[in-house]
């Protein structure tokens, strides 16, 4: 009776601890790893910062593009200001979050923006030099990916 008490005190002590844990902390596993918050929001704010950098980029980029005054012009524009806004909220949903893992719907939101900010890209990059500017962001993109276990933009 009493190592059967001394057992059960001590599993709820370490239930109790568990708990505890400061969310930020809390590390959830993904694809068999480990990650924190702390992780996920240096690669979120990288990825936004370079999106809106990549953003005002791509306006002056396409102004002198062989597209300019073109639908095609239209698509592009608007493929990334929706990517663009995709991530901002993202970011602004994942600093209002305890989990990091909350916001998989997000970055799912994001990827799907990405894939076709994406074709759109590759439908035109011969008119706009932003290949190199734009693979940047798709390594954060796949670094998210990896942590959300989401599938990565090709």
């Amino acid at each position: 009776m009493r190592f059967s008490m001394t057992v059960y005190s001590v599993l709820i002590a370490a239930s109790l601890a568990l708990t505890l844990i400061p969310s930020t902390q809390a590390q959830v596993p993904a694809w068999g790893r480990r990650y924190n918050k702390q992780q996920i929001e240096r690669t979120i704010a990288r990825m936004e910062t370079n999106t809106d950098d990549f953003k005002r980029y791509i306006d002056g980029a396409l102004n002198r593009s062989a597209i300019d005054q073109l639908p095609a012009e239209d698509r592009v524009w608007e493929r990334v200001s929706d990517f663009e806004r995709a991530t901002n909220q993202l970011r602004a949903r994942f600093n209002q979050t305890d989990s990091w893992w909350e916001t998989r719907n997000e970055v799912q939101v994001v990827l799907q923006s990405a894939q076709r900010t994406n074709r759109v890209i590759n439908r035109y990059r011969q008119y706009l030099n932003i290949r190199g500017r734009w693979n940047v962001i798709k390594r954060d993109l796949n670094t998210l990916a990896r942590y959300y276990d989401l599938q990565p933009i090709r």
